[in-house]
């Protein structure tokens, strides 16, 4: 079992909203926090970085679609 690292590339708040952009291993996703609370980690395997960015921003366009 490989251990694998999260690294946060780039955040994005909304009022009480965080999106991270986030890689863990060779997967691109997206943290999503409440208040400060993390409430769910989405990965996009086979994604590149842009795709999860793009998912990032939307994020702050609909943000009550995630929360």
């Amino acid at each position: 079992m490989t251990n694998k690292v999260k690294i946060t590339y780039s955040s994005y708040t909304n009022g009480d909203l965080r999106a991270d952009t986030v890689k863990v291993g060779n997967d691109w996703g997206c943290d999503f926090y409440k208040n400060g609370e993390f409430i769910k980690n989405e990965l996009y395997k086979g994604h590149s970085e842009s795709y999860a960015e793009e998912d990032r921003k939307s994020t702050r366009l609909n943000s009550s679609h995630r929360c």
